[in-house]
């Protein structure tokens, strides 16, 4: 299978394609749902706003490795590729998501945004710009992290504090190119600002 779109519209926009569940979000966690609703020969579909497969992954900064080893990383019926010691990183783990699909021929239908859903007596209603979908349950599996949060104190910082969210950061030359421009030096912290700032240390040491 081909990962992209399948997603057919109905001729009468007022008519609804049914299904007994939707997923809405086709990143792990509803590629994984999908995998058990899959085994359990359900009429369904994974909804993904994205135009392609993994896509919160592939625009993480480039030097991005996940904190859990490949043997920890597995989705159900298929093991993640790599040393079982080693740390993926982002690009290894879009390949695999990309895969899962393909192995598992998820019915995953991209750049299929959901703007609402209503329940009724007897049904769910999921609208998209294009279409609508009626289902007997739906599981959201967008994740928690949509929109990325700067705290309070970063709006009162001087003008001349370079500050650079994780949402936008992409290598340690972009970082630098900020820098040099603000005249100041960038702080991380955290997880993902402790990873993302690893390649511009000049020791390379974990401290």
């Amino acid at each position: 299978m081909t990962v992209d779109a399948r997603r057919q519209p109905p001729t009468d926009r007022t008519s609804s394609e049914r299904r007994e569940v939707v997923v809405v979000g086709g990143g792990q966690a509803g590629l994984a749902i999908g995998y058990f609703l899959a085994r359990q020969g359900r009429d369904f579909v994974i909804l993904e706003g994205a135009k392609e497969p993994a896509a919160a992954w592939r625009g993480r900064w480039d030097s991005l490795k996940l904190f859990t080893a490949v043997r920890y990383n597995s989705l159900p019926g298929l093991d993640f590729p790599g040393v079982p010691a080693s740390y993926p990183g982002r690009a290894d783990v879009a390949a695999y998501l990309t895969d899962y699909v393909r192995h598992f021929d998820l019915p995953v239908e991209l750049d299929s945004r959901v703007r609402s859903i209503r329940k009724s007596a007897d049904a769910y209603h999921v609208e998209l710009d294009d279409r609508s979908y009626e289902a007997q349950q739906v599981v959201v599996a967008t994740g928690p992290f949509q929109v990325p949060f700067t705290p309070a104190v970063a709006h009162g910082l001087d003008p001349k504090v370079a500050q650079l969210h994780s949402a936008t950061y992409r290598s340690p030359h972009h970082a630098a190119r900020l820098a040099r421009t603000a005249g100041k030096a960038i702080g991380w912290a955290a997880h993902s600002g402790f990873c993302a700032a690893l390649p511009s240390s000049p020791s390379r040491r974990r401290q």
